[in-house]
Protein backbone atom coordinates (compact mmCIF):
# COMPACT_ATOMS: atom_id res chain seq x y z
CA UNK A 1 0.00 0.00 0.00
CA UNK A 2 1.36 3.43 -0.93
CA UNK A 3 0.22 6.96 -0.24
CA UNK A 4 1.06 9.80 -2.62
CA UNK A 5 0.59 13.47 -1.77
CA UNK A 6 1.81 16.71 -3.37
CA UNK A 7 2.92 19.69 -1.30
CA UNK A 8 2.83 23.17 -2.86
CA UNK A 9 6.38 24.46 -3.34
CA UNK A 10 8.45 26.53 -5.76
CA UNK A 11 12.17 27.09 -6.27
CA UNK A 12 13.23 24.30 -3.90
CA UNK A 13 17.04 23.99 -3.92
CA UNK A 14 17.55 21.08 -1.51
CA UNK A 15 15.46 18.71 0.59
CA UNK A 16 15.95 16.78 3.83
CA UNK A 17 13.64 15.18 6.38
CA UNK A 18 13.47 16.59 9.90
CA UNK A 19 10.95 14.45 11.72
CA UNK A 20 7.75 14.70 9.68
CA UNK A 21 8.81 17.99 8.08
CA UNK A 22 10.80 18.63 4.91
CA UNK A 23 13.46 21.32 5.04
CA UNK A 24 15.09 23.25 2.20
CA UNK A 25 18.37 24.17 3.92
CA UNK A 26 19.94 25.71 0.82
CA UNK A 27 16.79 27.70 0.05
CA UNK A 28 16.63 29.70 3.27
CA UNK A 29 15.63 26.88 5.63
CA UNK A 30 12.03 26.82 4.48
CA UNK A 31 10.04 24.08 6.21
CA UNK A 32 7.32 22.19 4.32
CA UNK A 33 4.87 20.34 6.52
CA UNK A 34 2.87 17.34 5.36
CA UNK A 35 -0.37 19.26 5.87
CA UNK A 36 0.73 21.62 3.09
CA UNK A 37 1.73 24.56 5.28
CA UNK A 38 5.09 26.30 4.85
CA UNK A 39 7.29 28.00 7.45
CA UNK A 40 10.08 30.40 6.52
CA UNK A 41 12.35 31.27 4.88
CA UNK A 42 14.66 31.85 7.80
CA UNK A 43 18.42 32.19 7.53
CA UNK A 44 19.64 32.82 3.95
CA UNK A 45 23.18 31.85 2.93
CA UNK A 46 23.67 34.10 -0.14
CA UNK A 47 25.84 31.40 -1.69
CA UNK A 48 25.44 28.69 -4.32
CA UNK A 49 24.52 25.95 -1.82
CA UNK A 50 22.17 23.32 -3.27
CA UNK A 51 22.26 20.39 -0.81
CA UNK A 52 22.17 19.64 2.91
CA UNK A 53 22.25 16.78 5.40
CA UNK A 54 21.20 16.46 9.04
CA UNK A 55 22.83 14.54 11.84
CA UNK A 56 20.85 11.56 13.17
CA UNK A 57 19.34 13.61 16.01
CA UNK A 58 18.73 16.63 13.70
CA UNK A 59 20.78 18.81 16.04
CA UNK A 60 23.48 19.49 13.47
CA UNK A 61 23.47 20.05 9.73
CA UNK A 62 25.81 20.70 6.84
CA UNK A 63 24.72 22.83 3.89
CA UNK A 64 26.99 22.56 0.86
CA UNK A 65 27.40 22.95 -2.88
CA UNK A 66 27.02 19.50 -4.44
CA UNK A 67 29.55 20.15 -7.22
CA UNK A 68 31.64 22.70 -5.35
CA UNK A 69 34.19 22.90 -2.55
CA UNK A 70 32.35 24.85 0.14
CA UNK A 71 30.00 23.96 2.99
CA UNK A 72 28.88 25.29 6.38
CA UNK A 73 28.20 23.41 9.63
CA UNK A 74 25.31 24.54 11.82
CA UNK A 75 23.88 23.69 15.23
CA UNK A 76 20.17 24.30 14.96
CA UNK A 77 19.95 27.79 13.47
CA UNK A 78 23.45 28.76 14.66
CA UNK A 79 26.36 28.89 12.23
CA UNK A 80 29.37 27.00 13.62
CA UNK A 81 32.08 26.90 10.95
CA UNK A 82 32.96 26.57 7.29
CA UNK A 83 34.19 23.33 5.72
CA UNK A 84 35.88 22.67 2.40
CA UNK A 85 37.03 19.88 0.13
CA UNK A 86 39.78 19.64 -2.48
CA UNK A 87 39.18 21.39 -5.80
CA UNK A 88 40.37 18.26 -7.65
CA UNK A 89 37.47 17.25 -9.97
CA UNK A 90 35.07 18.76 -7.41
CA UNK A 91 32.97 20.18 -10.26
CA UNK A 92 32.00 16.73 -11.56
CA UNK A 93 31.12 14.52 -8.54
CA UNK A 94 28.98 14.70 -5.41
CA UNK A 95 30.47 16.34 -2.32
CA UNK A 96 31.46 13.64 0.25
CA UNK A 97 30.04 14.47 3.69
CA UNK A 98 27.91 12.86 6.40
CA UNK A 99 27.50 12.71 10.16
CA UNK A 100 28.36 9.75 12.38
CA UNK A 101 27.16 9.11 15.93
CA UNK A 102 29.25 6.73 18.03
CA UNK A 103 27.92 4.34 20.67
CA UNK A 104 28.21 7.03 23.38
CA UNK A 105 25.94 9.38 21.45
CA UNK A 106 28.70 11.78 20.41
CA UNK A 107 28.31 13.25 16.91
CA UNK A 108 31.15 13.62 14.40
CA UNK A 109 31.51 15.06 10.92
CA UNK A 110 32.97 12.76 8.26
CA UNK A 111 34.33 14.40 5.09
CA UNK A 112 37.46 15.01 2.97
CA UNK A 113 38.74 18.48 3.94
CA UNK A 114 42.30 18.03 2.62
CA UNK A 115 42.43 15.56 -0.29
CA UNK A 116 39.78 13.82 -2.40
CA UNK A 117 40.93 10.41 -1.11
CA UNK A 118 41.57 11.26 2.56
CA UNK A 119 38.62 10.77 4.91
CA UNK A 120 38.71 12.63 8.21
CA UNK A 121 36.54 12.30 11.30
CA UNK A 122 36.10 15.58 13.15
CA UNK A 123 34.46 16.84 16.30
CA UNK A 124 31.38 18.47 14.82
CA UNK A 125 31.58 21.56 17.05
CA UNK A 126 35.29 22.38 17.05
CA UNK A 127 36.64 20.75 13.89
CA UNK A 128 39.27 18.87 15.88
CA UNK A 129 40.42 15.92 13.76
CA UNK A 130 40.41 12.60 15.56
CA UNK A 131 42.07 10.96 12.56
CA UNK A 132 44.97 13.39 12.01
CA UNK A 133 48.04 11.24 11.47
CA UNK A 134 51.25 11.87 9.49
CA UNK A 135 51.67 8.22 8.51
CA UNK A 136 48.36 7.78 6.70
CA UNK A 137 48.50 6.23 3.23
CA UNK A 138 45.04 6.48 1.63
CA UNK A 139 44.20 4.51 -1.50
CA UNK A 140 43.50 6.36 -4.75
CA UNK A 141 39.73 6.67 -4.40
CA UNK A 142 37.36 9.60 -4.99
CA UNK A 143 35.05 9.49 -1.97
CA UNK A 144 31.42 10.46 -2.50
CA UNK A 145 27.84 9.88 -1.22
CA UNK A 146 28.89 8.87 2.30
CA UNK A 147 26.40 6.93 4.45
CA UNK A 148 26.81 5.38 7.90
CA UNK A 149 25.07 2.11 8.75
CA UNK A 150 22.04 1.97 11.09
CA UNK A 151 24.15 0.21 13.74
CA UNK A 152 26.86 2.89 13.58
CA UNK A 153 29.61 0.39 12.75
CA UNK A 154 30.15 0.97 9.04
CA UNK A 155 30.67 3.78 6.58
CA UNK A 156 29.99 3.29 2.87
CA UNK A 157 31.50 5.58 0.26
CA UNK A 158 29.92 5.30 -3.20
CA UNK A 159 32.48 7.10 -5.33
CA UNK A 160 34.85 6.26 -8.16
CA UNK A 161 38.37 5.33 -9.20
CA UNK A 162 40.34 6.63 -12.13
CA UNK A 163 39.44 5.53 -15.66
CA UNK A 164 36.76 6.53 -14.45
CA UNK A 165 34.88 3.59 -12.96
CA UNK A 166 32.21 3.69 -10.26
CA UNK A 167 33.27 1.89 -7.07
CA UNK A 168 32.22 1.40 -3.45
CA UNK A 169 34.27 1.21 -0.26
CA UNK A 170 32.94 -0.19 3.04
CA UNK A 171 34.88 1.02 6.09
CA UNK A 172 34.85 0.01 9.74
CA UNK A 173 34.27 3.53 11.01
CA UNK A 174 33.68 2.45 14.61
CA UNK A 175 37.18 0.95 14.72
CA UNK A 176 38.84 3.85 12.93
CA UNK A 177 39.13 6.05 16.01
CA UNK A 178 41.47 3.53 17.65
CA UNK A 179 43.12 2.47 14.38
CA UNK A 180 43.05 5.19 11.73
CA UNK A 181 44.53 2.84 9.12
CA UNK A 182 41.05 1.29 8.80
CA UNK A 183 39.93 4.42 6.96
CA UNK A 184 42.61 3.87 4.32
CA UNK A 185 42.85 0.09 4.01
CA UNK A 186 42.82 -1.06 0.40
CA UNK A 187 40.73 -4.11 1.28
CA UNK A 188 37.81 -1.82 2.15
CA UNK A 189 37.11 -1.45 -1.58
CA UNK A 190 34.32 -3.85 -2.51
CA UNK A 191 35.57 -6.32 -5.10
CA UNK A 192 32.96 -7.96 -7.27
CA UNK A 193 35.41 -9.33 -9.84
CA UNK A 194 34.40 -12.91 -9.14
CA UNK A 195 30.83 -11.97 -10.03
CA UNK A 196 31.99 -10.60 -13.40
CA UNK A 197 30.78 -7.11 -12.53
CA UNK A 198 32.60 -3.95 -13.52
CA UNK A 199 30.97 -0.84 -12.06
CA UNK A 200 29.43 -0.53 -8.59
CA UNK A 201 27.54 2.73 -8.92
CA UNK A 202 25.38 3.17 -5.79
CA UNK A 203 24.72 1.72 -2.34
CA UNK A 204 22.22 1.83 0.51
CA UNK A 205 22.00 0.14 3.90
CA UNK A 206 19.27 -2.51 4.16
CA UNK A 207 20.16 -3.26 7.79
CA UNK A 208 23.06 -2.93 10.21
CA UNK A 209 25.50 -5.05 8.18
CA UNK A 210 23.71 -5.55 4.86
CA UNK A 211 24.05 -3.31 1.81
CA UNK A 212 22.24 -3.20 -1.49
CA UNK A 213 24.58 -2.32 -4.37
CA UNK A 214 23.68 -1.11 -7.85
CA UNK A 215 26.07 -2.46 -10.48
CA UNK A 216 26.42 -2.58 -14.23
CA UNK A 217 28.57 -5.07 -16.05
CA UNK A 218 30.01 -2.99 -18.86
CA UNK A 219 30.65 0.61 -19.79
CA UNK A 220 27.53 0.73 -21.95
CA UNK A 221 25.42 -0.43 -19.00
CA UNK A 222 24.00 -3.21 -21.13
CA UNK A 223 23.40 -5.39 -18.07
CA UNK A 224 22.41 -4.24 -14.59
CA UNK A 225 22.15 -6.06 -11.28
CA UNK A 226 21.12 -5.48 -7.71
CA UNK A 227 23.64 -7.06 -5.31
CA UNK A 228 23.03 -7.91 -1.65
CA UNK A 229 26.33 -7.56 0.21
CA UNK A 230 27.21 -8.40 3.83
CA UNK A 231 29.75 -5.89 5.17
CA UNK A 232 30.71 -8.01 8.17
CA UNK A 233 31.52 -11.18 6.22
CA UNK A 234 32.47 -9.29 3.04
CA UNK A 235 30.35 -11.68 1.00
CA UNK A 236 27.88 -11.31 -1.82
CA UNK A 237 24.77 -13.02 -0.48
CA UNK A 238 22.39 -12.29 -3.35
CA UNK A 239 22.31 -11.01 -6.92
CA UNK A 240 19.39 -10.36 -9.26
CA UNK A 241 19.19 -8.91 -12.76
CA UNK A 242 17.22 -5.73 -13.38
CA UNK A 243 16.17 -4.37 -16.75
CA UNK A 244 17.28 -0.73 -16.30
CA UNK A 245 20.05 1.25 -14.58
CA UNK A 246 19.24 1.78 -10.93
CA UNK A 247 20.77 5.10 -9.92
CA UNK A 248 20.71 5.97 -6.21
CA UNK A 249 18.96 3.52 -3.89
CA UNK A 250 16.83 3.60 -0.74
CA UNK A 251 16.03 0.48 1.26
CA UNK A 252 12.38 -0.25 2.09
CA UNK A 253 12.21 -2.82 4.86
CA UNK A 254 14.13 -6.06 4.46
CA UNK A 255 12.95 -7.00 0.99
CA UNK A 256 12.70 -3.96 -1.27
CA UNK A 257 14.57 -0.93 -2.55
CA UNK A 258 13.55 2.19 -4.42
CA UNK A 259 15.74 3.00 -7.44
CA UNK A 260 15.96 6.63 -8.54
CA UNK A 261 17.15 6.51 -12.14
CA UNK A 262 14.73 8.10 -14.61
CA UNK A 263 11.71 7.70 -12.33
CA UNK A 264 11.23 6.01 -8.93
CA UNK A 265 10.76 2.23 -9.01
CA UNK A 266 10.09 -0.07 -6.04
CA UNK A 267 12.05 -3.28 -6.63
CA UNK A 268 11.89 -6.68 -4.91
CA UNK A 269 15.47 -7.59 -3.98
CA UNK A 270 14.72 -11.33 -4.19
CA UNK A 271 13.91 -11.41 -7.90
CA UNK A 272 14.48 -7.91 -9.33
CA UNK A 273 10.78 -7.47 -10.10
CA UNK A 274 9.36 -3.94 -10.23
CA UNK A 275 6.55 -3.98 -7.66
CA UNK A 276 5.42 -0.41 -8.21
CA UNK A 277 6.68 2.60 -10.13
CA UNK A 278 5.91 6.28 -10.62
CA UNK A 279 6.69 7.14 -14.28
CA UNK A 280 5.10 10.58 -13.92
CA UNK A 281 7.89 11.63 -11.51
CA UNK A 282 11.31 12.61 -12.83
CA UNK A 283 14.44 11.80 -10.81
CA UNK A 284 17.11 12.70 -13.37
CA UNK A 285 19.33 10.13 -15.05
CA UNK A 286 22.50 10.23 -12.97
CA UNK A 287 23.98 6.73 -12.62
CA UNK A 288 26.79 7.13 -10.06
CA UNK A 289 28.50 9.97 -8.23
CA UNK A 290 29.79 11.58 -11.44
CA UNK A 291 27.59 14.18 -13.15
CA UNK A 292 27.88 13.85 -16.93
CA UNK A 293 27.24 17.00 -19.00
CA UNK A 294 24.01 16.75 -20.98
CA UNK A 295 22.45 14.18 -18.63
CA UNK A 296 18.99 14.99 -17.23
CA UNK A 297 19.95 16.68 -13.93
CA UNK A 298 19.19 15.08 -10.61
CA UNK A 299 16.09 16.45 -8.86
CA UNK A 300 16.34 17.37 -5.14
CA UNK A 301 15.05 14.52 -2.99
CA UNK A 302 14.81 13.47 0.65
CA UNK A 303 15.02 9.83 1.69
CA UNK A 304 13.64 8.40 4.95
CA UNK A 305 14.23 4.64 4.92
CA UNK A 306 13.41 4.29 8.63
CA UNK A 307 9.85 5.46 7.92
CA UNK A 308 9.68 3.98 4.40
CA UNK A 309 9.06 7.20 2.53
CA UNK A 310 10.75 9.60 0.16
CA UNK A 311 10.09 13.07 -1.21
CA UNK A 312 10.95 14.31 -4.68
CA UNK A 313 10.88 17.86 -6.03
CA UNK A 314 8.97 18.32 -9.29
CA UNK A 315 7.86 21.37 -11.26
CA UNK A 316 4.44 21.33 -9.56
CA UNK A 317 5.69 20.89 -5.97
CA UNK A 318 7.12 18.27 -3.62
CA UNK A 319 5.78 14.75 -4.13
CA UNK A 320 5.81 12.57 -1.00
CA UNK A 321 5.51 8.79 -1.40
CA UNK A 322 4.85 6.69 1.70
CA UNK A 323 5.40 2.93 1.35
CA UNK A 324 3.59 0.93 3.99
CA UNK A 325 3.31 -2.85 4.14
CA UNK A 326 6.62 -3.57 2.41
Amino acid sequence: MTEHRTLPAKDVKSLAWSGDDLVDMAGGWRTFRLDGSVCGPGRVSHFRFDAGVFSHDRRYSVVFERLGTKGVVCRGSEFLREVNRSYYYANVFDYPVCFWTDDTGRTFLVHCPVDYNLLEIEDVETGERLTDCETREPVDFFHSRLQTSPNGKWLVSAGWIWHPLDAVRVIDIAGSIADVSRLDADESTVSLDEEGLLNCSAACWQSGDVLQLAVHEDEDMAANRLITYNAASRDVVGAVAVDQPLGDLMAVGAGHVVAFHGHPRLIDVADGRVVEEWPQLSCGRQIGSIHNPGTDPRRPRALDPANRRFALVQDDGIHVIELQGF
